[in-house]
């Protein structure tokens, strides 16, 4: 396969120049450093098997990690890992209501589209490890999972109202950290982990 160029370019690929002659290079015998060195092993490369010239050097890693989502426009590798607690820090998530709970997260991201990859609680705070397409802003998805929990939660367990507020379950603060390919089986095995601690 050959790469179709009018003249001769200089391209960036993983903070190192190529260049690229006029004719364009041969795709089947073009050899690029893997860009993580961590990764890499002595005498190491990949070779270029799509029609997407410079893309096959990072797809080899983020499909064994994290799958690639698609809309009509856009292929994504996002996930989040969203942590959040009940007001006060009661300790409410345990028996029916961690049952419940998950249940009701999955129900969310089924309604709205977003993959659920790992969800984890303890007695007193929730982990959920969610991807979702680029158009969803993370406060968004954070804001859909604990509006829809607290709000079907309460009606589950009445005595919910008395133990962390009439109006709201969760405290208005969340953590959210944001997961590549080569963290989203690290952050898949910290929620199972560290259940019950």
């Amino acid at each position: 396969m050959k790469l179709p160029f009018a003249r001769p370019r200089l391209v960036f690929l993983s903070g190192r120049k190529v260049h690229v002659p006029a004719q364009g290079p041969d795709a089947s015998r073009l050899r690029l450093p893997i860009p993580d060195e961590g990764l890499q092993t002595p005498g190491n490369s990949l070779e270029r098997q799509d029609a997407y010239p410079f893309h096959a050097c990072y797809s080899r890693y983020m499909s064994d990690t994290l799958q690639t989502g698609k809309t009509r426009w856009t292929h994504y590798q996002i996930a989040y890992h969203f942590v959040w607690i009940p007001k006060y820090r009661r300790k409410v998530l345990t028996g029916k209501v961690e049952s419940a709970c998950k249940r009701f997260i999955a129900e969310c991201c089924v309604q709205h589209g977003f993959t659920l990859l790992a969800m984890e609680m303890d007695i007193d705070h929730v982990h959920c490890f969610v991807s979702a397409p680029p158009r969803w802003a993370p406060a968004t998805i954070v804001g859909l999972l604990k509006g829809y929990t607290s709000r079907k939660l309460r009606e589950q367990f009445p005595w919910l109202k008395k133990a962390c507020g009439r109006e709201q379950l969760w405290t208005q603060a969340y953590y959210v950290g944001t997961a590549g390919s080569v963290s989203a089986e690290v952050i898949r095995r910290y929620i199972h982990e560290c259940q019950g601690k």
